[in-house]
């Protein structure tokens, strides 16, 4: 049996992809020698022949269907053009014919697919990102250190992230920027937290947009400064930003280095860290310098949110009195480090992430106990709604049998 037509006007065509297969492909993409993509649906079996339905499609259109962005149905009855309905007998030897040529509203409704059904694969539809080592030599090139900031939104099946959540992280992804470049410059040293980051640092920190991508969806931005004979102040930052990233999220040494920034610019990487959870899915970052070489920083979604709660500790907007007593664990989670416990006396639950410090007693406590513990409390206020979100984590426990 064949289901690509021979002899006809649409070409000589091959097979591109198979979506949807029975006793053959029944929905699936092909492309003549001339480059022109269609869309073939199987739509009717004749007692001595199979009736097709061939959509000739852009490779813009054809993104958009084949990543669920319109249903298929919607794809055949909005052509750009029109739809080839065409006949292949069974024989082999009669000849295949382009038996109508349809516009949308024509297309019988029995042979098309359920109004519903989508193909949902993921699809670049943007260029290709450079690799990180290409980045690197795009930099060297241009004389200008360079930061990449890479998202997979866990629902999109295109190279597309919604505006305000790419708009917001670009903006937190310069605060971060100026804050932590404004920390180095004064060794750490606590600044005001409130008005303007000096000129001068602004000036030094300032980036430009010189890229959006696919691989995910990628955002490449470079400084606008170039560098000179005194170095680049945008490159010690960006480098030093992309290196806390690359540590591990629980261990001593995130904490250390983010303790050696000042407030400031420790909330400005909780800040990111937060939009990039809620984004959904992993995050990559690489920072890229003149000479052609590149750090980067690979962020799996899990880690993004254990990265998270560690920074609503370190760097919180206010410091809650602890709650210290016996309280019954109802919930531990080794691999994760979440635990959960009962407070008698409050009636009060408290869910959380168990600092490194704790695990030694949290691994030796068996579910259901009760147990000594110290549990942190560090609160953050959203800027736009005002509401105050406590996070709580388990410093302390002591095992019935230590």
């Amino acid at each position: 049996m064949s289901w690509l037509p021979q002899g006809t006007s649409l070409g000589r065509l091959r097979l591109e992809e198979t979506f949807e297969y029975y006793d053959g492909p029944r929905l699936f993409s092909c492309k003549s020698t001339t480059g022109q993509l269609y869309v073939a649906a199987w739509a009717e079996e004749g007692t001595d022949h199979d009736l097709w339905l061939y959509l000739p499609i852009s490779q813009e259109r054809f993104d958009v269907t084949r990543s669920g962005g319109i249903t298929v149905r919607d794809a055949f009855v909005n052509p750009e053009d029109a739809v080839f309905l065409v006949k292949i007998p069974f024989d082999g030897q009669s000849r295949d014919t382009i038996e109508q040529v349809l516009d949308g509203e024509s297309i019988a409704d029995d042979w098309l697919p359920d109004p519903s059904y989508r193909i949902e694969l993921q699809t670049n539809t943007a260029p290709p990102a450079l690799s990180p080592g290409e980045l690197a030599a795009r930099a060297q090139r241009e004389l200008r250190p360079m930061l990449r900031v890479e998202i997979d939104p866990v629902d999109s099946r295109r190279t597309a992230a919604p505006t305000r959540a790419v708009g917001n992280l670009l903006v937190l992804t310069q605060n971060l920027l100026d804050n932590v470049g404004y920390s180095l410059r004064t060794n750490g040293q606590e600044t005001s937290q409130r008005g303007r980051v000096p000129t001068d640092i602004q000036e030094a920190m300032s980036s430009e947009v010189i890229s959006l991508t696919a691989a995910s969806f990628v955002i490449d931005i470079a400084s606008t400064g170039f560098v000179n004979l005194f170095g680049s102040p945008f490159e010690e930052t960006s480098t030093e930003i992309v290196k806390v990233f690359a540590l591990d999220d629980e261990g001593e040494k995130f904490k250390e280095q983010v303790g050696k920034f000042n407030s400031r610019a420790a909330k400005s990487f909780r800040k990111l860290v937060k939009h990039l959870a809620s984004i959904g899915g992993p995050a990559t970052l690489v920072s890229a310098n003149e000479t052609a070489q590149y750090i980067e920083a690979r962020l799996p979604a899990d880690k993004i949110q254990r990265m998270l709660a560690v920074l609503n500790y370190l760097a919180p907007d206010r410091v809650e009195p602890s709650i210290e007593g016996r309280m019954r664990l109802f919930k531990g989670d080794v691999d994760s480090h979440t635990f959960g416990a009962d407070d008698p006396r409050t009636n009060q639950t408290y869910s959380g992430y168990v600092d490194e410090q704790a695990i030694p007693g949290f691994l030796r406590s068996p579910l259901g106990g009760d147990y000594e513990m110290v549990i942190a409390v560090t609160s953050v206020t959203d800027e736009l709604t005002n509401d105050t979100q406590f996070n709580y984590r388990l410093m302390q426990i002591t095992p019935s049998n230590p």
